[in-house]
């Protein structure tokens, strides 16, 4: 890209006719830009996310479409790397965002600053259901299906304290010995489009995780009137009611209830004469033979 920078009154006066080309290579940054400018993630961020007082030059959001178009076209998502990167393409980014960027914009302590205001959790649960209900909204995408699901990402970590996220569990990489964490996700189906993301303990049980990430989902749909898709895990009667209760659907594998198990609190299972409908009697033990002679 090749930007025409007109000179100052000094340099048109000893040289008229000249002029001053500024060149940038900008690869696939105007379109990344403009994917994140239709999808409303800057003007939402700014709504959403209140900067504190001394806060200055380009907004909260700007600094995250900048970031994202760094992650995106670098494919590197470190913070150190962001600001000599946007110097490079200055003139781009001011006129396609037409603004003015400073040089301390972009800078790692800034983009750190950033994630620690979109990992407020509050903040974090407003911006999804407000960014997820506007891109329903313009897409028209179907919101009569649901479908929850989890999965365990294991992790080459060392053990964590208890309140950690990494801990060891039922691995479905098959590989017990490393720490893991596990995300719960409810996604429109057939679409896709991820609706909550939910991190728990890799030592969490599955069957707790599927009433929170349904209301989640809920809220973020506005209606309850679904169709939850899920595995078998999701049919234990508890989670089934909370969703009936909720006016929604769900379609899930049948999940047989075990049979009891023999146990000593003197609760046992009848003997297999018993199920076979034959008789069963108690026999009587012979007296022993005497040894006199």
């Amino acid at each position: 890209m090749s930007l025409v920078i007109p000179l100052t009154q000094e340099s048109r006066e000893s040289s008229p006719s000249a002029t001053l080309l500024h060149t940038e290579q900008i690869n696939s940054v105007p379109l990344v830009l403009g994917v994140i400018e239709q999808m409303g993630i800057r003007d939402l961020i700014d709504t959403h996310v209140t900067p504190h007082g001394a806060w200055q030059g380009a907004s909260v959001g700007t600094v995250v479409s900048l970031w994202l178009c760094h992650i995106l076209a670098e494919r590197d998502h470190r913070l150190v790397a962001v600001r000599d990167w946007v110097a490079q393409r200055t003139a781009t980014f001011n006129t396609l965002l037409d603004l003015t960027l400073r040089d301390t914009d972009c800078t790692d302590d800034r983009l750190a600053n950033v994630l620690s205001m979109l990992g407020d959790e509050t903040t974090q649960a407003s911006l999804d259901q407000a960014m997820l209900q506007r891109w329903i909204r313009v897409y028209r995408l179907p919101t009569d299906t649901m479908r929850l699901d989890s999965t365990s990402v294991s992790v080459y970590h060392d053990t964590e304290a208890d309140e950690s996220l990494l801990h060891q569990g039922h691995s479905k990489d098959h590989r017990p010995d490393l720490n893991q964490f596990k995300a719960m996700l409810a996604s429109l189906d057939p679409l896709g489009l991820p609706l909550v993301c939910q991190p728990v303990a890799g030592n969490r049980a599955d069957d707790g995780l599927y009433v929170p990430a349904y209301q989640a989902a809920v809220r973020v749909l506005g209606t309850s009137a679904v169709l939850v898709v899920g595995d078998s895990k999701m049919g234990a009667l508890a989670t089934r009611g909370h969703m009936v209760a909720g006016h929604s659907a769900y379609l899930c594998p049948y999940r047989r209830p075990r049979p009891p198990t023999n146990s000593r609190s003197g609760v046992s299972r009848p003997s297999r004469a018993r199920q076979r409908g034959s008789v069963w009697r108690k026999s009587t033990p012979k007296p022993a033979k005497s040894s006199r002679k």
